[in-house]
């Protein structure tokens, strides 16, 4: 079997379950105000436990590289959406 039978690194992969409770975990740690450090530094222990084995060091080395760029510019849009959310909820309703 050569490296091509494996998953390409554009393939999109966000409808696996796998790739979704990973992706919907992340997303509930930034949500619960973790610094994005923290975050990405989850998402790259995954990233590396997934691709290494299958991937090779170098394929892996992409993935996590990407994986931190997308989580470093995500992570500030999602703190905002979750401080709003937490500050309507703190509202009395009218």
């Amino acid at each position: 079997m050569s490296r091509d039978d494996y998953a390409s690194l554009n393939e999109d992969l966000r409808d696996e379950p796998m790739q979704a409770e990973v992706r919907d975990t992340l997303k509930a740690m930034v949500e619960r105000g973790l610094p994005p450090a923290e975050v990405a530094e989850a998402a790259l222990a995954v990233a590396a436990a997934l691709c290494f084995d299958v991937e090779g060091a170098g394929r892996t080395a992409v993935r996590l590289l990407t994986a931190g760029a997308a989580l470093a510019n995500a992570a500030p849009e999602i703190q905002a959406e979750a401080a709003v959310a937490r500050l309507r909820a703190s509202l009395p309703n009218h």
